[in-house]
């Protein structure tokens, strides 16, 4: 488990890259002590989820079994934060990028913090209905084109790679996090 210091650290760094600042990137630690304790992101990232989560459900009109909702929404959060880093193998090892690997997960972790924290904030403001006009298809709009821009920046600085490359890789880690979570939904 990180330090308070590493966690306030890597969120430091997460937040550097969110300003398109590449130095955020020395706030990381890259040993891989460093990229075992990057998944305690997870962790900080899992209250958010939850509430997302929540919201989701409460203006649901189907039912469903709280139960086993939790269940399978739990076990898909922990495969959507574990398949990624097991896809970045393959893509490192094609892409002869391998060096690049720790500094692409530990990266990718702490981001995806700031990513859902923002991506509440906007469910948030969107549900209570503070913006004029039409905000519910406007601002989450807005907040998926800026997460991807976010994410295809943090694959850039960390692969230190090209704009293409980080864009494919920005695919795949989307398809990938689709996929799980249209195969939870279609098990609630």
């Amino acid at each position: 488990m990180p330090s308070s210091r590493d966690v306030v650290s890597a969120l430091y760094g997460a937040w550097r890259l969110m300003r398109f600042d590449a130095g955020g990137m020395a706030w990381f630690d890259l040993s891989i002590p460093g990229f075992w304790r990057s998944f305690f992101a997870a962790l900080l990232a899992a209250p958010f989820f939850a509430v997302l989560v929540g919201m989701q459900f409460a203006g649901g009109d189907r039912p469903f079994d709280p139960g086993w909702a939790t269940l399978v929404l739990t076990v898909a959060y922990c495969l959507s934060w574990a398949a990624f880093p097991v896809a970045g193998i393959l893509i490192t090892r094609l892409l002869r990028l391998t060096d690049r690997y720790v500094a692409l997960i530990v990266a990718y972790n702490w981001a995806n913090v700031l990513q859902i924290a923002v991506i509440l904030i906007a469910n948030l403001i969107d549900a209570s209905g503070l913006l004029p006009g039409s905000p519910g298809v406007i601002l989450p709009f807005a907040v998926m084109v800026f997460v991807l821009v976010y994410q295809w920046f943090v694959t850039r600085t960390a692969l230190a790679s090209t704009t293409a490359t980080a864009i494919g890789v920005v695919i795949i880690q989307l398809v990938i996090d689709v996929f799980i979570e249209l195969a939870a939904e279609s098990l609630i």
